[in-house]
């Protein structure tokens, strides 16, 4: 995966790499849809939105890391370019991502899209700060 991630000089050229997001985008509904099929012990796919993710991001304090203009969707970007450029740089496996998502949305309320984004938020927060830790951000 070294040949995948290029050499990023510091988090304002991940945020501003939209092939990464792209591919964290992916990423992001494929842990999340595994988590959620794991809790319900049924196969179910899900698109999470960049108000989840930009909420999460707020949550977990690494807000602060994008510009001071970004809207929602452009944090739900650096959120999906984030999670990317970590597994990509194996700080994090999907194991783990899917593990801390999994243990956060147990006992949601799915039936109502606004109570699983709530729940989702508090999963994907818990997600941010373990990427920030593992990326040793302040």
């Amino acid at each position: 995966m070294d040949e995948i991630l290029k050499d990023y000089k510091g988090l304002t050229e991940i945020f501003k790499d939209k092939k990464l997001a792209k591919f964290g985008d992916n990423l992001i509904n494929f842990i999340y849809s595994l988590a959620k099929s794991m809790v319900l012990k049924s196969p179910e796919g899900w698109k999470v939105s960049a108000n989840v993710l930009a909420q999460a991001m707020r949550d977990a304090d690494i807000r602060k890391y994008a510009p001071k203009r970004a809207s929602s969707h452009d944090i739900g970007d650096f959120a999906e370019a984030l999670t990317a450029y970590t597994w990509l740089s194996k700080l994090i496996t999907l194991e783990e991502a899917t593990e801390i998502l999994s243990r956060n949305l147990e006992g949601g309320n799915f039936a109502d899209i606004k109570k699983e984004e709530r729940t989702a938020v508090i999963a994907f927060t818990e997600l941010f700060r373990k990427i920030k830790e593992k990326l040793n951000l302040k």
